[in-house]
């Protein structure tokens, strides 16, 4: 398998590569206003485009956007709040995948196989993990 995070800013279309992890804080790549995109914190790419959309979001820091976005999930999809909250849930849950991903690949290198993974747990016999979450040996 090739690695598949990588903090190339071209690269934002990859799997896992649009949201991640930095100063544990969410980033969105290429997140940020034109002309030059830059990366932007989530907080920050909510709050323009709740601006911009005249949206009852009012969060100045992760922490209290998480709880905005805790209760605009109840509302689902009647509004547009509640989208915005379920596509920053998603968001999160990206980053956070993204974030221990990106762990694994740094000890593993670029290019690994669930076959060198086994050998360098020193167990040639390791299977998947069970529908339980639990590895079988």
């Amino acid at each position: 398998m090739k690695r598949l995070t990588t903090n190339d800013k071209d690269h934002i279309l990859a799997p896992l590569n649009l949201f991640f992890v930095q100063g544990h804080e969410v980033w969105v790549r290429g997140g940020g206003p034109e002309p030059d995109y830059a990366d932007t914190t989530l907080v920050e790419w909510i709050r323009r485009a709740a601006q911009k959309h005249d949206l009852n979001i009012e969060a100045a820091d992760a922490e209290s956007l998480g709880d905005e976005m805790v209760d605009a999930l109840l509302d689902g999809s009647d509004t547009v709040e509640g989208i915005v909250a379920l596509l920053h849930t998603a968001a999160i849950q990206a980053a956070e995948m993204r974030w221990r991903l990106e762990q694994l690949e740094n000890v593993l290198g670029d290019e690994y196989s669930l076959e060198q993974l086994r050998e360098r747990l020193g167990r040639g016999n390791v299977k998947e993990a069970g529908s339980n979450g639990e590895t079988e040996y």
